[in-house]
């Protein structure tokens, strides 16, 4: 499926997009890598011969258009656009300031718009392409600590469902990804109220899924046509479904578990 065809993944010097890019490098896939430093993409891109590196920050939407033209002069098309690059958040809403929801929405819901909205016409000249883009089972249900990444995720599902049904007639496929944890720096690099990295990682992250596995799971999936794919087990897959099915049940839950996890967290200060 994506043999010789031009692949363009955001976040994709570590963690779930370097396993996206192994796995399409391995497919055959013509790469186009992205993230935030050039030293970051340098000894990935080294590695998986052939690929191009483009180094910029999501959220710089100025920029933007100039990076997607050069995008697609890299190989003349882009055929898939795998939007993964995000960042996560641990504090409490009412200690979290303000400039942090904007950096962290505009990273994690604005940035995959924008570039989605950037590379859209050229696949509708095309008459193909393939939008693929990591969601999270946060934007499924709410927890603690989230607020902001449960916002921007629950806003990738409603733009990119509606968009789906507005391009499905024009030759272009939309998927979204929604895991369950998976063992990267996510939680490391998550912003605290101040904005500061929060530096530690959980239990939940720990005993989360590895990127590559997650991967060969999505992909098989995507192969199969499936156009919404949650991947979760555990406690994590008893919320989603108790969510879907019996809302209120899972707000109980939720609202019981809560002031553990909350006093761990601050606990851990």
């Amino acid at each position: 499926m994506f043999k010789d065809k031009v692949v363009w993944i955001t976040g994709a010097s570590s963690g779930i997009g370097l396993a996206f890019a192994e796995a399409m490098h391995a497919e055959g896939a013509k790469l186009i890598l992205s993230a935030l430093t050039e030293d970051e993409l340098k000894p990935v891109a080294e590695r998986l011969t052939g690929s191009v590196p483009i180094a910029f920050d999501v959220a710089d939407f100025d920029k933007l258009p100039a990076l997607v033209e050069k995008a697609v002069a890299a190989f003349g098309r882009i055929d898939v656009l795998v939007n993964n690059a995000g960042i996560t958040q641990r504090d409490e809403a009412k200690d979290t300031s303000f400039a942090v929801y904007r950096r962290l929405i505009d990273i994690d819901l604005m940035a995959p718009i924008a570039l989605t909205q950037l590379v859209l016409p050229h696949m509708i000249r095309q008459g193909s392409g393939r939008l693929i883009v990591m969601a999270s089972i946060a934007g499924k249900f709410g927890a603690p600590l989230r607020t902001a990444y449960s916002a921007a995720k629950h806003g990738i599902f409603g733009y990119f469902d509606a968009l789906r049904t507005e391009v499905g007639h024009r030759g272009i496929e939309v998927h979204v990804i929604a895991p369950g944890s998976v063992r990267t720096n996510l939680a490391r690099n998550a912003l605290t109220g101040e904005g500061k990295a929060f530096g530690k990682t959980d239990d939940f992250i720990e005993g989360g899924y590895d990127p590559a596995y997650l991967i060969d799971r999505a992909l098989c999936d995507i192969k199969r046509g499936k156009r919404e794919i949650v991947i979760v087990r555990g406690l994590e897959g008893k919320m989603v479904t108790l969510r879907r099915f019996f809302p209120e049940l899972s707000f109980k839950i939720m609202l019981k578990k809560a002031p553990a996890f909350l006093e761990e967290f601050h606990a851990s200060k």
